[in-house]
């Protein structure tokens, strides 16, 4: 025993830490159109990793249709809803309830406008139902965000044209039914400026929030945070906020915390500062409690927030673009706050091509955090050299804003702009979008990154016995994988005085390993076959 015990801390002093990440796969849906487009705008995972992605299908050509797709673990094509409606349709938003069941919302123009399009899906993919919602106006009405509640009630904004012409934001609440229960339609000041919900958000009460901005006759526009009741759709509180530019302010984004505080960002002109971003803490009553902007003190030009987001710790993580190094081009930016408001670092990020940008608010998700608390953001990036060519771009930064990975997407050197993101609680990464086919057309593009995140040994193994297994993700909480070459054998693990306390058969590539009654601490991983040891750390 004190021979395997000396083995393992051998090991244990020859090991690096290693941060990769690979494409687990990619998935592309072309339409049989061959002049119309296909795009996805909305991405959501299931608790199993099944994948969902929407949007339209043969857009710009004779008849845009409202596409979803499922997609399973491995990749394969599980269903593909097109719906055939009498007019042109797409969908923006996509939520998956506990139930297995599937939402998605958009628009339809099959009444001579275009009205809110809601749709139910089963898990199998047949439609359960279709809502549809028309303003008193009967004008256009467009859907742009969708919310679920904990019952699975469904929450859709978006903006309504009244018969005067005037635009307004209109927030609807349908039971799992597919029943209206009620609908809140909002112009704030009565302007009469194109305004509608740049996000949609429940709180931890289950009471519905929607950002917007609002046009002023003398400033411009102002951010807009609206609370409604969950039950009646009446309105709790309104709040305003006015820049020291006394300009151009939008919200963009909405997160909260467990005590139900309200933090709201977006683009905000400042007093000789160009645009900032500015962020913004309400507590549950919706008192103002600070404002916090930042700006690239290198240039007076553009800095935007598009996304926000809220640690367990109560730390805040806001996305956005900020114009780069002596005004040039634009780079990506995330800057945490503590919940005091005290900025703890910024981190940018400046691809080969000097232009990169958001998913923007036209998208469904475009940050995400993973259970540890790393941060993850996607966006789109421009290639070296190129003036009009983009790549998909997936950045990761560790709790510290330390980047720890970035990865970017590139189909035939076209042009791919990404629409929505998100992780799953495996630590796998997904992002869907738009990506230039072969022709001039587009076709919908979803990948599914591997984290291949763990401690490996040095050259201590032989090429000849050394296969390269990896386990991810590490630390591990409920499960972790083993990704090997081998199709065949048994994997073990070890505690650190050599016991052996679980043994798996191989049977895939991929083996994904149970941690249930197994405490926390440092172990290893072996394959019988071989001479590799892998260190991981177990949290519970």
């Amino acid at each position: 025993m004190k021979k395997i015990v000396s083995v393992f801390f051998i090991l244990m002093c020859t090991v690096v830490f290693a941060q990769q990440v690979d494409t687990a796969w990619t998935r592309r849906y072309t339409s049989p159109s061959p002049t119309g487009s296909d795009y996805a705008y909305g991405l959501a995972v299931d608790s199993d990793g099944n994948v969902y992605v929407t949007g339209c299908h043969d857009y710009l050509g004779t008849n845009a249709e409202a596409l979803t797709i499922k997609y399973g673990p491995v990749g394969e094509s599980l269903w593909t809803s097109v719906l055939a409606r009498p007019a042109s349709q797409m969908t923006r938003a996509v939520a998956v309830g506990v139930s297995g069941n599937v939402y998605v919302t958009g628009y339809t123009m099959e009444n001579g406008h275009g009205d809110y399009l809601t749709v139910k899906y089963r898990s199998d993919g047949s439609v359960a139902w279709t809502h549809i919602y028309s303003g008193p106006g009967s004008r256009y009405d467009f859907a742009r965000k969708l919310v679920l509640d904990s019952q699975e009630n469904i929450y859709v904004a978006g903006y309504s044209q009244e018969s005067n012409s005037r635009y307004t934001n209109a927030t609807i609440k349908i039971d799992s039914s597919g029943n209206l229960l009620w609908a809140r339609r909002d112009s704030f000041n009565g302007a009469g400026s194109l305004s509608y919900p740049a996000d949609l958000g429940i709180d931890y009460a289950g009471n519905p929030f929607i950002v917007t901005r609002t046009p002023t006759a003398s400033q411009g526009t102002d951010y807009v945070v609206a609370k409604y009741n969950a039950a009646n759709g009446e309105t709790l509180w309104v709040r305003t906020y006015n820049g020291p530019g006394n300009g151009a302010d939008e919200a963009r984004g909405i997160a909260f915390d467990a005590a139900n505080n309200v933090y709201v960002t977006g683009i905000s002109l400042g007093s000789n500062t160009g645009s900032d971003i500015a962020t913004i803490k309400y507590n549950v009553d919706g008192v103002e409690q600070w404002v916090r902007r930042y700006d690239n003190s290198d240039t007076v030009a553009t800095d935007a927030g598009y996304w926000i987001t809220v640690d367990n710790a109560n730390n805040i993580y806001v996305y956005g673009s900020s114009m780069g190094t002596a005004g040039a081009n634009y780079d990506l930016v995330v800057v945490k706050y503590d919940s005091l408001g005290h900025e703890h670092w910024v981190s940018r990020y400046n691809g080969p091509g000097g232009y990169d940008f958001p998913i923007e608010k036209d998208g469904q998700k475009g940050m995400a955090l993973d259970q540890f608390g790393n941060i993850y953001i996607a966006g789109s990036s421009r290639q070296a050299g190129s003036t009009n060519e983009n790549d998909f771009v997936t950045v990761k930064y560790n709790p510290s804003g330390v980047e720890q990975w970035v990865v970017r997407y590139d189909y035939a050197d076209s042009f791919e702009i990404a629409w929505s993101m998100d992780v799953d609680h495996q630590g796998y990464v997904y992002v869907t979008g738009r990506s230039a086919a072969l022709g001039s057309n587009y076709d919908v593009a979803t990948i599914k990154y591997r984290q291949l995140t763990g401690i490996e040994e040095n050259e201590i193994a032989t090429a000849s016995t050394r296969h390269g297994f990896v386990v991810y993700p590490n630390p591990a909480k409920s499960s972790f994988i083993v990704h090997s070459p081998l199709s065949s054998g048994k994997i073990k693990i070890f505690d650190v005085t050599g016991q052996v306390i679980k043994q798996v058969s191989i049977k895939s590539q991929e083996t994904r390993i149970s941690l249930a009654r197994i405490k926390s601490g440092v172990y290893f991983v072996k394959l019988d076959k071989e001479s590799d040891i892998r260190k991981i750390i177990i949290t519970q």
